[in-house]
């Protein structure tokens, strides 16, 4: 098993100087395959939270000066962006020196990755966020931006083991971002450590007024429900949480017999997401459908072929189980990050744990927990109620805190 891991990046922030992220790029970029594009020379702020921050950013999120390639595989020259997306504008601002655009699978769809994970070179970092989630994992740079639509932030990080917020729809601006499906699209942060996951999400969220800490940690199990799409591996790791979890005075565990049907919110994310992204790549298709993969081009087909009645039931079915799932009197759920450890080279992965609550909207955070049967990371899921995105990370720091407390390490 060739394994280029960088020591500490699951549990301690990575100070990378850019001295420092360029060399690590140097020595196993070759193998990783986890960047579109290296700015050579970047820019360098010497003010600002994020002062110094090596940042990688997805390839479907414009950087001016940098091409954005988006994953296409029908391209032979990529366009350069003018502007900066509005999310790095915010990044720069906060003084992150930006290192370049990190690989990501075809428009964000379900394509082949062709990043390796740095724990495994033989396994998979999972897709579309596959770039971002193993320049982290492997110490290239402080932090990276992703999106999901999906699964791609969550799933990724589960994959690689590195902390990760996927941000609740709509809780950053989106301008700058290749659409996939604008009903679904939310961007995320992966860092090295929960600490250094928080100096970038205080700075993406802007200000706020302080928040009180809490005495008790509300947490709603979903377990029974997803168990029959994960491997017992990760069920093991998880239970071994839980019960590390149940052990703490801070932590209150809630057994949610949830009403929901996990099975139809996975139907209605997938109708919404094939129908948005073939009314997003419709001319496009149109016009040269050989430009694009066959899988990508039979999800356009599908899409195409529905109409925007699946959209509307799709919204409300999302919006009667958010309110259902919102009627439980705790502060967030509980999941599996992910079904299964690394999958085999080229496979993105499945993402049934993290769908039904993309479709939702609502903000999510993967904790990681230690490894599986394959000696490959594993992690919990951590979901919030919608916008409550820094509470959420505030208390995972806790529940990270607490677990270490029980005895899971």
């Amino acid at each position: 098993m060739d394994v280029i891991m960088q020591t500490g990046v699951a549990t301690g922030a990575i100070p990378l100087t850019l001295k420092q992220a360029q060399e690590r790029i140097s020595e196993v970029e070759q193998v990783t395959g986890a960047w579109a594009h290296v700015d050579e020379h970047p820019a360098v702020a010497a003010v600002g939270p994020l002062a110094g921050w090596t940042i990688g950013v997805k390839d479907l999120i414009d950087v001016a000066g940098m091409p954005t390639g988006a994953g296409a595989i029908g391209r032979q020259e990529s366009s350069e962006a003018k502007d900066d997306a509005a999310i790095v504008t915010t990044l720069r601002r906060a003084g992150a020196t930006i290192l370049g655009k990190t690989v990501a699978v075809e428009y964000g769809w379900f394509g082949t990755v062709t990043t390796r994970n740095p724990h495994d070179l033989a396994r998979s970092p999972g897709g579309s966020s596959s770039g971002s989630a193993a320049a982290v994992a492997a110490g290239m740079c402080r932090a990276a931006i992703g999106t999901q639509t999906a699964g791609s932030v969550i799933r990724p990080a589960a994959y690689t083991g590195v902390p990760a917020l996927k941000l609740s729809h709509g809780a950053v601006d989106l301008a700058g971002v290749v659409k996939v499906s604008g009903s679904l699209d939310s961007l995320g942060i992966f860092a090295g450590s929960l600490d250094d996951l928080q100096a970038v999400a205080d700075v993406l969220l802007g200000p706020t007024a302080e928040e009180s800490s809490d005495s008790t940690i509300r947490i709603g199990l979903i377990l029974d429900e997803f168990r029959d799409v994960c491997d017992d591996s990760v069920l093991d790791a998880v239970d071994r949480s839980v019960r590390a979890l149940a052990s703490s005075s801070q932590v209150e565990l809630v057994n949610t017999a949830s009403a929901l049907d996990w099975s139809q919110l996975r139907t209605a994310h997938r109708a919404l997401m094939v129908r948005e992204c073939a009314l997003a790549r419709a001319d496009a298709f149109r016009a040269d459908p050989t430009q694009f993969s066959a899988v990508l081009r039979s999800a356009i087909e599908d899409g195409l072929a529905l109409n925007d009645a699946v959209r509307t039931e799709a919204l409300e079915a999302a919006s009667q189980a958010r309110a259902v799932l919102e009627s439980a009197e705790v502060d967030m759920w509980l999941t599996p990050a992910a079904t299964q450890e690394a999958p085999p080279a080229g496979e993105p992965g499945d993402p049934a744990c993290q769908s039904p609550f993309t479709l939702l909207g609502l903000p999510a955070i993967h904790l990681p927990v230690g490894r599986g049967a394959s000696n490959l990371p594993v992690g919990l899921q951590l979901v919030g109620r919608l916008n409550t995105d820094r509470r959420l990370l505030r208390q995972a720091r806790s529940l990270a805190a607490a677990m270490a407390d029980g005895g899971l390490q």
